[in-house]
């Protein structure tokens, strides 16, 4: 169970309007922000998915399902512990985290509540499904079902407060990747509240898609990635590894021909690409491949859906890129590039070494 870290800002949180909570009373989805993929219908309880599109529609820029994200890592959408969420969207059991005294890794945060929130009058405690402490629930606290109560445990009302806290820490601008850093500093769950987003987004839907810039595109959703982890270094020879989610989509970097699709002890479940601007595109370690040998695919295209095959030690993607001359370089210049929205150099100009540890 996390904690969300920082100072919160003063915000007025928008509360639905009576359409909206009728809306939430069904279970009916507004579908704001892309469609719920296959997985996301199966995992998320029916009732939450509309709670997510709403609360993450009072901010522009937030997709639901990194809203969404956010509640899988935190508690599982209220199943923690056993938890279950009545007709109400309240959970019960209260799912309340451990004392915040310094020890085990918490942070030491002494009792800003007088206990009323989470039953502890020394020490603080995150509180409710979304995690919250006490402090950024009363800067936040909203009513996001109507019924005239703001209760961090009742789901609703939790979801509109995280959007609002994640809208106030850079997701208004689309900086998705920051604001969930400002939820819980950890780089591993910023990692997995955005692995989990993709998994719940339609391709090409709420986490935004590979990002083209003109006839080049991410491997990934941009919402996985960050200028550090596009820039870290492959091990032992050019090639770049990013670690995500089992089922992930994995795009073609530029427009061009499958010369194969392999499933071999190295590469696992892969395909290369002949690229139209003559370069070879390598992509291992697939738990399912797209295309088809032959098969022209364009930038951003869907070709492999990450995994553990092959020589892996986790699920992860692999790139390779080879220039016209049929020499390894180093991916990192392009597709940081890429990432901010600037013309990739030339596979010619991209370094045969120097991006290895």
């Amino acid at each position: 169970m996390k904690v969300i870290a920082g100072v919160a800002a003063l915000l007025v949180v928008p509360v639905l309007l009576a359409g909206a909570v009728a809306t939430l009373a069904t279970g009916a989805p507004s579908l704001r922000g892309g469609q719920p993929s296959s997985e996301a219908l199966v995992d998320i309880p029916a009732e939450l998915v509309g709670v997510y599109q709403q609360a993450a529609s009072t901010c522009p820029g937030l997709p639901w399902a990194v809203l969404a994200g956010v509640g899988k890592v935190e508690s599982n959408h209220a199943r923690h512990g056993g938890a279950t969420l009545d007709l109400h969207l309240d959970v019960r059991p209260a799912i309340v985290g451990v004392a915040l005294d310094g020890t085990g890794g918490t942070a030491a945060i002494r009792d800003t509540d007088a206990g009323r929130l989470d039953g502890d009058r020394i020490w603080d405690r995150a509180v409710g499904p979304l995690q919250f402490i006490p402090s950024t629930w009363r800067d936040y606290a909203a009513d996001g079902n109507g019924d005239g109560i703001a209760d961090p445990h009742n789901y609703a009302d939790a979801a509109f407060v995280a959007a609002a806290y994640l809208c106030a820490h850079g997701a208004d601008t689309g900086q998705l990747r920051e604001a969930v850093l400002a939820y819980n500093h950890a780089g591993w769950y910023a990692d997995q509240v955005l692995q989990w987003a993709h998994r719940y987004a339609t391709p090409g839907g709420a986490t935004g898609g590979g990002q083209v810039v003109g006839d080049y595109a991410l491997p990934v959703d941009r919402a996985l990635l960050s200028a550090e982890l596009i820039d870290r270094p492959h091990h032992d020879y050019p090639a770049w590894d990013l670690a995500v989610a089992e089922g992930t989509s994995a795009h073609a970097v530029t427009a061009g021909v499958v010369l194969a699709v392999t499933a071999d002890s190295g590469c696992g479940n892969g395909v290369v690409i002949q690229g139209s601007d003559g370069g070879r595109y390598t992509y291992c370690h697939g738990s399912s491949v797209q295309v088809t040998n032959g098969q022209s695919v364009q930038a951003g295209q869907e070709i492999l859906r990450s995994g553990n095959t092959g020589r892996s030690t986790g699920p992860h993607l692999h790139l390779q890129i080879h220039n016209p001359a049929g020499s390894p370089v180093c991916p990192q210049p392009l597709l940081l590039a890429l990432y901010k929205g600037q013309s990739p150099p030339a596979l010619s100009q991209l370094p045969r070494s120097g991006c290895a540890y």
